[in-house]
């Protein structure tokens, strides 16, 4: 069952029984990808070239490097079990990472480390970067998205500190592209 999107309306579509709508984040347990041969890790290929990213619904992850996760209790915290390259392989292409803000106002997040439960997964944000960059270099019919979740634990709340560090560190990536 389809259901198309109007000008006004929510596209909705049932596969096996999960119904998934537009503009809401969906969690799915136990899909099994089908096993005809396909290429996941280019999925995006195989779209027709006038398909629009709005009309897609784009699978992700959530705390997407938490299966470096080295504190107690991985079980109730590790959201991933499979590495960054093995879910970009598997098809994700929504990736969200978890960080503090920054050292302060007008610094970068690059040296900032990723976190799971308020602990480091020992990478950082220029590296969660460079990762992605890499993948889209090569592979140009892809694109994914990145989702930064700002959770202060130490550095304290203020969202436009972060969203300044964050413009810092995006203005760095791209003027060096």
């Amino acid at each position: 069952q389809v259901a198309l999107q109007t000008a006004t309306g929510i596209t909705s579509k049932v596969l096996d029984n999960i119904s998934i709508t537009s503009n809401t984040k969906h969690v799915v347990n136990g899909l099994t990808l089908p096993t005809v041969e396909f290429n996941y890790s280019k999925w995006m290929s195989y779209l027709p070239d006038n398909m629009k990213l709005k009309d897609l619904s784009l699978p992700g992850t959530g705390s997407t490097f938490s299966y470096k996760y080295p504190g107690s209790n991985p079980e109730l915290y590790k959201g991933q079990t499979i590495t960054f390259e093995e879910q970009w392989n598997a098809g994700i292409r929504a990736f969200e990472i978890i960080s503090e803000r920054g050292n302060g106002e007008g610094s970068s997040l690059g040296n900032i480390n990723v976190d799971c439960n308020g602990q480091s997964v020992g990478v950082n944000v220029a590296q969660v970067f460079s990762s992605l960059l890499n993948n889209l270099k090569a592979n140009p019919t892809e694109t994914a998205v990145l989702m930064m979740t700002y959770q202060p634990h130490k550095s304290g709340r203020d969202p436009q500190i972060y969203m300044k560090n964050l413009v810092n560190l995006y203005n760095t990536f791209n003027a060096n592209a």
